[in-house]
């Protein structure tokens, strides 16, 4: 986790001063199409920041997955959409579906 953290200190600081290079470069500009240039290269760089963070804090939950499935993951079955965990389950069973829920009755005069 410190890793992560770290990693992502990093990419900020790097941000605020593609930034403010950015901004200076820009302030510099005589020709309305470089500032753009200059503006696109930015948010380019911006854009591949937040797809690394995206990246980092998936990796990190992967990596934790095991743990919190109750090492589930270890033994080649994954929760699939609708399952549900139940607590103190044996790790490696089967969870139950979940059950949807009934249907509202109407009420007959």
């Amino acid at each position: 986790m410190q890793a992560l953290a770290t990693a992502w200190f990093v990419r900020r600081r790097e941000g605020a001063e593609a930034a403010r290079v950015a901004v200076e470069a820009m302030r510099a500009c005589s020709d309305p199409m470089e500032a753009l240039r200059t503006y696109q290269n930015w948010a380019t760089g911006s854009m591949e920041r937040i797809a690394a963070d995206v990246l980092a804090l998936q990796s990190q939950a992967l990596a934790l997955l095991p743990t919190l499935a109750g090492g589930t993951a270890f033994a080649g079955w994954a929760p699939a959409a609708g399952d549900t965990v139940q607590p103190g389950a044996q790790p490696g069973a089967k969870p139950a579906r979940a059950r949807e829920p009934a249907a509202p009755r109407s009420e007959a005069a």
